[in-house]
């Protein structure tokens, strides 16, 4: 049976990853090259700034959510992820990308996608301060964006490609943007939506 001291002793840990790295309590920013990923768990907020992302630890995944809530990730500078495995994975959470900053992502590993996840995806721009955040995805094994719902674009640039698909989801939504797709596969269509039960 542990002591109250040693419950308090235990770090408090959050379910996000980046660049090996886990977030805690005591660690909201972790070093990404000569940039940073900075956490901020009351607003689920992830700024990335000049952030490199080299490392995908156990997971073999650049930044990778294990919870169901959403996140939002603030682009700031240039940003990349370069792992032997996913760019980003999570379970069913939604996840908003903008600032006006990049972020490139590139990974060669077989079967693994540039982003991956369950939820919902969504790279926005503010048409008001002119924050237009650019995404740009090579996955030329896997899949660039793949999600189990919708994607949205609005007021953003966005590049992806993958093997099988730039974009591999139920729903694709596109507004205001510059979006480019390209599958390399033959056969295999630039963006592939799915038959699927989408939620209102």
């Amino acid at each position: 049976v542990l002591s109250a001291a040693a419950w308090a002793d235990e770090p408090v840990t959050y379910p996000l990853w980046v660049n090996g790295e886990q977030f805690t309590a005591e660690k909201t920013t972790i070093n990404c090259g000569e940039g940073t990923a900075v956490y901020d768990a009351a607003n689920s907020r992830l700024t990335l700034t000049d952030a490199a992302i080299t490392i995908g630890g156990d997971r073999a995944v650049g930044i990778a959510v294990d919870s169901n809530a959403a996140l939002d990730i603030i682009l700031v500078g240039n940003n990349s992820i370069s792992v032997d495995g996913s760019g980003i994975q999570t379970n069913d959470v939604h996840i908003t990308m903008s600032g006006a900053g990049k972020l490139t992502i590139n990974t060669s590993a077989e079967i693994r996608d540039g982003i991956s996840t369950a939820g919902e995806f969504t790279l926005i721009g503010d048409k008001d301060t002119k924050a237009i955040p650019e995404l740009e995805i090579l996955a030329s094994r896997g899949i660039g964006i793949a999600s189990n719902k919708t994607v949205k674009i609005e007021n953003a640039k966005l590049t992806s490609e993958g093997l099988y698909a730039g974009i591999d989801a139920v729903n694709l939504i596109i507004t205001d943007s510059t979006v480019k797709l390209k599958s390399s596969q033959e056969n295999c269509n630039a963006a592939f939506i799915r038959e699927g039960q989408t939620e209102d």
